[in-house]
């Protein structure tokens, strides 16, 4: 139910909407200890600002980006040591070694 409305807010044809909804989540993401409130609602704000701020949806993607990188060292690390899931990923990832 939330998945409909909120990608119905993404793909609304106006800005202001996308924005007063991302500012309340964040807001409401921040004050994710109290009852009614959740930390859930503060990466849906981010998506919904990256929508429009160039500046907002660069940082976003840096952290995306670093998350998977450090998921892919985290699973390479481990016992896909020898295997061709990880020469892949290394040739992926520009030749690093993990």
């Amino acid at each position: 139910m939330v998945g409909k409305h909120f990608h119905r807010l993404r793909t609304h044809p106006h800005r202001w909407p996308r924005m007063t909804a991302a500012i309340v989540l964040i807001v409401g993401g921040i004050f994710g200890w109290l009852p009614v409130l959740g930390f859930w609602m503060l990466p849906l704000g981010v998506i919904l600002l990256s929508v429009d701020s160039h500046w907002v949806r660069r940082r976003r993607r840096r952290v995306e980006v670093g998350w998977g990188r450090s998921w892919l060292r985290y699973r390479l690390a481990g016992w896909w040591r020898g295997s061709r899931l990880r020469r892949y990923c290394q040739q992926l990832l520009g030749g690093r070694t993990f």
